[in-house]
């Protein structure tokens, strides 16, 4: 493991255990960054909103799936039929950046990472807000999965 991940099962998940190390394998094997959510496509228009990931995060991307390892929500989206993680990020972290429809540049900051589809295959990393985490989850969006450990 490249961090300091407690590497003993995090979820216990669709009948699956899920554990750090494996999470960790398999993030280090794929391109977590999607086109659009790249912050060295900017400037690039989209006709629908997006976020781009921190500036730092390829030349750190051990450390950012180090914290999320670490600090994550597991949640299952009732809007995308998938599980997700989501940590805020901390001082001494980058964050990404929101960008409006049809906007190229970015307008504002964004609090954490969320990293879709964690446990499959169609893993990927976005800037999003805790704000829009906290409210998912009050509305039922979202649904918060605990922790084994």
């Amino acid at each position: 493991m490249t961090g300091n991940v407690n590497s003993s099962a995090l979820w216990w998940i669709d009948g699956k255990i899920i554990c750090a190390d494996d999470l960790e394998k398999r993030w280090n094997r794929c391109q977590m960054v999607k086109p659009k959510h790249d912050p060295d496509n900017l400037p690039s228009a989209f006709s629908s909103f997006r976020s781009v990931v921190p500036q730092d995060y390829k030349s750190r991307s051990a450390d950012y799936h180090d914290h999320a390892l670490n600090y994550a929500t597991a949640l299952y989206s009732t809007k995308h039929s998938g599980y997700c993680l989501f940590a805020q990020l901390p001082s001494g972290y980058d964050h990404g950046s929101a960008i409006p429809s049809g906007s190229a540049m970015p307008t504002r900051p964004m609090d954490g990472i969320l990293i879709a589809d964690p446990f499959s295959s169609g893993v990927h990393i976005f800037a999003e807000d805790s704000s829009v985490i906290k409210q998912g989850i009050n509305y039922g969006t979202y649904s918060a999965i605990p922790r084994n450990i």
